[in-house]
């Protein structure tokens, strides 16, 4: 059956690709590109204190607004669906979006800032970051040569609401690398506001979507944009100047009651330490950091949680606990950021029990097997499995186990180090009772490789 779901899978990837092609510029590009020229001039002279320009982009710091110049694509009823508001002249996804900017993304960036918003941090699925976290922005879009400003909803169509698209989003700020260049000025996907989590874009949903949530969603009204038509796009924060910020970092670690050196046996005998960006700590049991946490949220703000389990946790009373922050984990809950360095994502402790069995697996991970010898210690073996796919007959491959007792720590890096990354995931599989300590060490040692971890009690 594995062959069948490769196949299917390998069907689907190439449905999607079929329909992708870049439209780029078309003749009224350039005259376009001259017009905003000529307002960026008009931007730029005798502009005030309170006013920064850039190519196609001009920043009022006094009214905090942000004014891009964008040319519409085109799109009509019913042809794609709209996965992108706005992308850079350089993006491959052109095709896909309401408008294409003739401002750099980055200097959209700029802009932001300028007007008082912090950098935020966008979605890095690869280091578990699934929440898009930043300060709000509004969105209003007019047409360039004037007229009233509309919200975006009178021109995208939310399928799924039943209404025109929120105007709300998310200033993420792309990922910028150290010579200080941008990831959205790239051509894939060049996006500066996407109606789906990317990692690269410079604005954002407010809310976890991936993009195959999200496909089909968005759609033109009966109200299109004219090809090649200018429009500025009006961003402004959400939130006044003086008012506190909607991200709320926090970080929450479980420890064993008061310092025990002790394993707890269960989630009663945890503390939860939680540290707030004013520098409080407080030490409270976890219904108290829950409610405090939803506290948070009915302010209006949004916490985001870097959470840490202590090594002396337990496999179960770890799987205990990430089952509670699963439950709080949410929209209009605590937001849960990646994990700290060292640290596994809280979903770990939660993996999907059919992977037990190796028959029941579309792929074949690495596994780490943790046992009690008999001097109260523990005994480790590293497994890897070898799908023989040479049967063509055959729906599932041939499955050959090769075990590895480990004398240390150091002898698993060295076994992971021999056969590379593999598919980049490690199964863990401990006694209930055994403390995260009895794992942990070797998990960080190949952390590198080995980045996705799921743990199973036995």
């Amino acid at each position: 059956m594995r062959r069948v779901a490769w196949a299917l899978m390998a069907g689907a990837a190439l449905a999607l690709q079929s329909g992708a092609q870049m439209i780029g510029p078309g003749s009224g590009r350039e005259a376009n590109r001259e017009a905003v020229k000529r307002w960026t001039a008009t931007q730029r002279k005798d502009a005030p204190a309170s006013r920064q320009v850039w190519p196609g982009v001009a920043a009022d710091t006094e009214a905090r607004t942000v004014t891009v110049v964008a040319e519409a694509v085109g799109i009509r009823a019913g042809g794609y669906p709209v996965e992108f508001l706005l992308v850079g002249e350089a993006s491959d996804r052109d095709y896909e979006s309401l408008a294409v900017s003739l401002a750099r993304p980055s200097d959209v960036a700029r802009a932001l800032e300028a007007v008082g918003l912090p950098r935020g941090r966008p979605v890095h699925p690869q280091a578990f970051r699934f929440w898009p976290r930043g300060e709000r922005v509004t969105l209003a879009v007019r047409p360039f040569a004037g007229g009233p400003e509309r919200p975006v909803g009178a021109y995208v169509f939310d399928r799924q609401a039943g209404r025109g698209m929120s105007n709300l989003f998310t200033y993420v700020g792309s990922v910028w690398r150290e010579d200080g260049s941008c990831e959205a000025d790239e051509p894939s996907p060049g996006a500066i506001l996407s109606t789906f989590n990317t990692p690269a874009t410079v604005l954002d949903m407010p809310f976890a979507v991936t993009q195959n949530a999200a496909y089909g969603r968005y759609a033109v009204t009966d109200n299109p944009m004219e090809p090649e038509t200018l429009w500025c796009f009006v961003l402004r924060p959400e939130r006044a100047a003086d008012a506190p910020p909607l991200v709320v970092p926090v970080d929450l670690a479980a420890q064993p009651r008061g310092g025990r050196d002790d394993t707890p046996a269960g989630i009663a005998d945890l503390e939860w330490v939680r540290r707030m960006p004013d520098g409080a700590v407080t030490t409270n049991a976890l219904d108290a950091v829950v409610k405090g946490l939803m506290d948070v949220t009915r302010s209006g703000r949004e916490p985001h949680v870097t959470l840490r389990f202590d090594d002396r946790l337990t496999v179960r009373v770890a799987a205990g606990a990430a089952r509670v922050i699963a439950a709080m984990d949410g929209e209009n809950g605590a937001r849960v950021d990646g994990p700290a360095d060292g640290q596994l994502y809280y979903k770990a402790f939660l993996p999907q029990q059919e992977w037990r069995e190796r028959e029941k697996r579309l792929m074949q991970p690495y596994e780490l097997r943790v046992a009690r010898d008999g001097d109260g210690g523990w005994s480790r073996r590293f497994v890897h499995v070898h799908e023989d796919w040479s049967d063509e007959t055959s729906l599932d491959p041939k499955l050959t186990v090769h075990e590895h007792a480990l004398a240390d720590w150091e002898a698993f890096a060295g076994r992971v180090g021999e056969l590379g990354r593999g598919l980049g995931t490690l199964l863990v599989f401990a006694p209930e009772d055994a403390p995260l300590s009895a794992f942990m060490e070797g998990v960080r040692r190949v952390r590198s490789l080995l980045p996705t971890v799921y743990v199973f009690g036995e």
